[in-house]
């Protein structure tokens, strides 16, 4: 709803700029930060929706406010034989696991967007 802001975390900012600015007013694109200040601000958030990285897993795991939601996929690998014992293991139980019922190939569109790197910065 509007009453939320979403604030967005990603090594392709520039994609998320072109993808999902015109979805929602309510959008902050969080940008030319170090990753450590970047796993901070993430970790402050009280809501958060992971992608299948580490890096957003741990800022989810590191979070200061355990009153909110963590909404994680169900797929975080390409093997769906894999996923289930990640999805035991892996996901603290508090978590709420999102179907994921698509593994699209790789985006050759958003291999286009330029990444950081820890070396950049």
């Amino acid at each position: 709803s509007n009453d939320h802001l979403f604030v967005i975390f990603s090594d392709r900012i520039e994609w998320c700029k072109k993808h999902l600015s015109h979805s929602m007013p309510n959008l902050t694109f969080v940008e030319n930060n170090s990753h450590i200040t970047d796993l901070y601000l993430m970790s402050m958030c009280k809501n958060i929706i992971t992608a299948n990285s580490g890096f957003s897993w741990w800022a989810a795991y590191l979070r200061s406010d355990l009153s909110g939601i963590v909404l994680v996929p169900s797929r975080w690998l390409i093997s769906q034989a894999i996923d289930g014992m990640v999805q035991r293991n892996f996901y603290p139980p508090e978590w709420e696991v999102i179907p994921v019922t698509y593994f699209p190939p790789a985006d050759q569109e958003l291999l286009q967007f330029p990444t950081s790197s820890v070396s950049e910065q």
